[in-house]
């Protein structure tokens, strides 16, 4: 079997890959070792940005219709905790919404589906011939391809294959509480839980999504540190949920997301991903659309192309790193001990900075911006 281009991996960044150039009139083929749908481990927060970017790649349908599918509830309540104290709670003007991955992923692969595109999901591949454009299914299969994008996700089986490696992963864990479990109103983020990291609630249709990250190498028992504070926000019946782990990309990505001339690598495979808030869906939907562009711009230099569409995404990773000295405890406690004075700022942060991306310069604007609007806010008590 033969395709110009191959993707592994059926997450958003292989999914946006493929959907992109079936649209342009490229076949493809996704191959991924689980059968969809499937569950996969994330907070499913998402924001403006993402919700902009999806809308832009599926653009025959409408926003309400895309969203009415795979929405799992909209939020316009923040609350930031000092560990247990509450220290902000405002309402934010751009709402966040939250999915189940579940049924986000599935929408996905199936509309690829509807553009023409082969998915062969439950399929686990076990070999990878880079210079003779060959990958070999534990079925047996044999599949030819002129391109390959591995979109295969943290521990990416082709980056294995091919003997690249990325350090500065975040590990993370999660539980999904029914509401006859938890009552909780609103998105909470609770920082000086674990570190470097926090823990966060995100609400559903019908649970709870609650996690922890931090560093691949606390220096406690991650899974005692989260025991205590799922006890210490009142989650009840605590043995119905056993805890769920993952390492999601913190911070290191690889700094030529490609290997040859002819595999390029997108999403968390690259280590696509916000080192500071976690978040990975928009540069998951991102990078895949900006691999499909690569492949359909320059065929004489698919790489070079693609290496050029991901250094924003690369020189943001890099400024947001540069932020983590905000989570070093004195300043974190300074500016939590101010924030509930200061909603505005809050609003601003969520509002503008989360929600949006204006390119390059995002973050770094933000490293300048963020600083003086505080200031700004600290005067303006209301």
């Amino acid at each position: 079997m033969y395709y110009p281009v191959l993707i592994i991996g059926g997450g958003p960044a292989g999914a946006a890959a493929g959907i992109a150039l079936q649209k342009a009139g490229v076949q493809t083929c996704i191959v991924d070792k689980a059968q969809f749908p499937r569950q996969k481990l994330c907070g499913g927060l998402v924001t403006r940005k993402t919700k902009d970017l999806l809308n832009s790649l599926i653009d025959d349908r409408a926003e309400n219709e895309i969203w009415q599918e795979v929405s799992a509830g909209v939020h316009t309540q923040l609350k930031l905790y000092n560990r247990f104290e509450l220290a902000s709670s405002v309402t934010i003007g751009v709402p966040f919404d939250t999915v189940y991955r579940k049924v986000y992923d599935n929408y996905l692969v199936r509309y690829y589906q509807e553009k023409g595109g082969t998915l062969l999901d439950g399929n686990l591949p076990v070999s990878l011939d880079v210079e003779g454009k060959k990958l070999v299914l534990k079925s047996g299969e044999e599949l030819n391809f002129d391109y390959l994008i591995a979109a295969d996700g943290a521990n990416s089986w082709v980056r294995h294959q091919v003997g690249l490696s990325i350090d500065k992963r975040l590990f993370c864990l999660e539980i999904n509480v029914s509401r006859d479990d938890f009552n909780y109103e609103g998105i909470g983020i609770y920082f000086d839980v674990i570190g470097v990291g926090y823990a966060w609630v995100f609400p559903k249709n019908d649970c709870y999504c609650i996690g922890i990250g931090s560093t691949e190498k606390p220096k406690k028992d991650t899974k005692a540190i989260f025991g205590d504070f799922l006890q210490r926000i009142g989650v009840r019946n605590l043995e119905k949920y056993p805890f769920q782990g993952a390492f999601v990309p913190g911070g290191g990505f690889l700094k030529k997301p490609y290997y040859g001339d002819n595999v390029l690598f997108a999403g968390d495979a690259a280590g696509f991903a916000d080192p500071l808030t976690g978040e990975g869906l928009y540069w998951s939907l991102y990078s895949g659309m900006q691999a499909a562009e690569a492949v359909l711009a320059q065929p004489d230099s698919v790489v070079r192309c693609y290496a050029v569409k991901c250094r924003p995404i690369q020189k943001n990773i890099r400024s947001v790193m540069r932020t983590r000295i905000l989570f070093h405890k004195p300043l974190y406690q300074f500016w939590l001990k101010n924030v509930g004075a200061h909603p505005n700022f809050v609003r601003y942060f969520s509002d503008h900075q989360l929600s949006q991306y204006e390119g390059e310069g995002a973050v770094s604007e933000l490293l300048k911006k963020v600083p003086r609007r505080y200031f700004q806010h600290f005067f303006q008590r209301r």
